[in-house]
């Protein structure tokens, strides 16, 4: 069984998510974070999920969860700074779920709790569930606050007016994004419940609803974690010439690292030549991609930038850039640049090749991972001497 590392950031670090449920669903990546919690409890993975068990425990009609007893809320916030990635394989993987209940006036009773393993809505027939009961009581619950057992049997219920953080380890999701534009992990859940005493409830094969209205459903975008590919592109400076007035400068980007063999798409980078000494004026830019690899290419007031859209496994784009020196012919001098790379928020680069993520949530390139100096290009103007640095 994957326990939990199978999601990680790009610097191996615990990632930690909050989804407001009905309360809050976390799940906690890589080794757990210390969040408090009023109960742990195991999920049994592989089950029946709650539209089939409901059916099954004689439901007369289908699952609507449209009671609205416990309002939904979708948000997501950061813990310890971190980002978290779930790798965009197609497997399903073993994580621990932070689930807060908040409640309103009423008390409810036999609280379950399903996960979608395949992506799947847990209130549509068919597919898997990791489902968890909860416990009679908890560290924080007192007589008429979080867990009680008003039913006398093996399934929590809850009071009124309440708010617990409980732990649910051992449930599966598959990675998937929340479309193809946004790579945000989706988490099917749905929290099932009864509004009165008389059910039967002993184990995670009987939680159902009380009736087709006593649920509540969503498949919730999780605001710090990202479905991502593995790729590393890298940076090859290629030369320079210069013919007594132009300097043409090439470079290569490939995506053929054999340690990391997924698309690279929309990685973009930039090298800024507005402030080098000395002094230049960009005259032209260009970009070959080879393959089924695309490219764009821009240059504003002498900072070049551009991106690859299509940036498949085993492909590369030559970079070509002329410039002239407005200040004359510049002599005996030295000249460098720089080139970046950036990665989207769907590609995770590994952090031991000099990759850094970006964990500002409130940044427009949050969960993007930048490479600064991918690779510098040196030379001794007039040519007579080049040496190219790889970092």
């Amino acid at each position: 069984m994957l326990k939990a590392p199978v999601y990680r950031n790009a610097h191996g670090r615990a990632a930690t998510l909050l989804c407001r449920l009905a309360g809050t669903v976390a799940l906690l990546v890589g080794a757990q974070v210390a969040l408090a919690q009023d109960t742990t409890e195991p999920a049994t993975p592989d089950h029946a999920c709650a539209e089939d068990q409901y059916k099954s425990l004689g439901g007369s009609s289908t699952l609507n969860c449209v009671a609205n007893d416990l309002v939904v809320t979708a948000s997501a916030m950061i813990n310890n700074n971190t980002v978290g990635a779930c790798p965009n394989d197609g497997q399903v993987h073993t994580v621990d779920i932070l689930v807060g209940i908040d409640s309103g006036s009423p008390e409810r009773y036999d609280i379950g709790y399903f996960v979608g393993q395949t992506g799947n809505s847990p209130i549509v027939a068919g597919g898997q569930c990791s489902v968890a009961i909860f416990p009679t009581t908890g560290a924080n619950s007192t007589a008429t606050v979080g867990w009680f057992n008003g039913d006398n049997n093996a399934c929590g219920d809850y009071h009124g007016n309440s708010s617990t953080t409980n732990l649910v380890t051992g449930a599966k999701v598959t990675c998937i994004p929340t479309s193809a534009t946004d790579p945000h992990l989706v988490v099917p859940y749905a929290i099932v419940y009864a509004n009165n005493q008389s059910g039967t409830c002993s184990t995670v094969d009987n939680v159902t609803a009380g009736t087709s209205s006593k649920c509540q459903s969503a498949t919730v975008p999780v605001g710090n974690v990202f479905v991502t590919n593995d790729a590393d592109p890298a940076c090859t400076p290629d030369g320079a010439s210069f013919d007594g007035t132009t300097l043409t400068v090439t470079a290569t980007i490939t995506n053929n690292d054999a340690l990391h063999t997924q698309a690279a798409d929309g990685t973009t980078f930039l090298t800024d030549l507005s402030g080098i000494t000395p002094a230049v004026a960009v005259q032209t830019v260009s970009c070959l991609p080879t393959g089924a690899a695309s490219c764009t290419i821009v240059n504003n007031s002498n900072v070049v930038s551009g991106s690859f859209p299509s940036f498949p496994f085993g492909t590369s784009v030559q970079l070509t850039v002329t410039m002239t020196f407005p200040g004359g012919p510049p002599g005996n001098v030295p000249y460098s640049s720089a080139l970046s790379l950036t990665t989207p928020a769907s590609v995770l680069p590994p952090a031991s090749d000099g990759w850094v993520i970006n964990t500002d949530a409130q940044s427009p390139g949050y969960g993007t991972s930048t490479k600064t100096n991918a690779c510098v290009s040196a030379t001794q103007l007039p040519v007579k001497l080049q040496s190219f640095d790889v970092h």
